[in-house]
């Protein structure tokens, strides 16, 4: 009851930012680590920003049936989507089952023109477009290889709940790859596939409460 009160006075919106190829189920994984972490049932605003070299519509269309998966499930009540070109979002709404509620779009003066392609798509189908401030590299692979340096070290840790969301757990890295002294034995290369970003926005002010991140990502020695 106290946590059901909790969700009326806030909202919480989950962005999804892809840095690797998409692959199914990773939504997921990042939305409940998110939910674990901020103890709520329920994300308000769902997106995702596939930045990925050669993004193909089924790579979109993959992304988005997850959410709508999360969606139908009661995980997730609004869906978005950020950065995507006029034709792979008039593909994805032809085929979503679940409407595009919004579409971050980062174009500058594209507020003034109001024939836009993205303003004309927007208005045809009642898509609402919102800016998108996550311009350039998020995480770049030399900033993830030094968290995660840190991480084996026992030195930090990068997520909300104080756990590493990558997909081997700390313990069994750091027990075969580092020493007693605590230096790797081993050279761990890192690659970061997806960063996770949370807001919570209070409902009343429309001030921001919260913001934080999770981190997913691969290992090859």
């Amino acid at each position: 009851e106290e946590e059901e009160e909790e969700d009326k006075r806030a909202q919480l919106k989950v962005k999804v930012i892809v840095l690797e190829k998409y692959t199914k189920g990773l939504i997921h994984t990042a939305v409940t680590s998110i939910l674990k972490a901020v103890k709520y049932k329920k994300v308000d605003k769902l997106v995702f920003e596939l930045k990925g070299d050669g993004v193909a519509d089924e790579d979109v269309m993959t992304a988005w049936k997850d959410q709508e998966e999360l969606h139908e499930d009661g995980f997730a009540l609004t869906l978005g989507v950020s950065a995507l070109p006029t034709d792979a979002i008039e593909a994805l709404i032809a085929r979503a089952r679940v409407p595009v509620s919004f579409h971050e779009v980062s174009e500058a003066g594209m507020c003034c023109d109001k024939e836009h392609p993205h303003r004309k798509l927007s208005s045809f189908h009642g898509v609402k477009l919102v800016h998108n401030d996550d311009i350039g590299d998020i995480l770049p692979r030399k900033t993830f290889q030094k968290v995660m340096t840190k991480v084996l070290r026992h030195e930090s840790t990068f997520t909300p709940a104080g756990e590493m969301t990558s997909n081997v757990a700390t313990s069994n890295i750091s027990s075969s790859s580092t020493s007693s002294n605590g230096e790797p034995k081993l050279h761990v290369e890192w690659t970061p596939e997806w960063v996770a970003r949370y807001t919570i926005v209070d409902t009343k002010t429309s001030v921001i409460n919260s913001v934080g991140y999770a981190i997913g990502g691969s290992y090859r020695l």
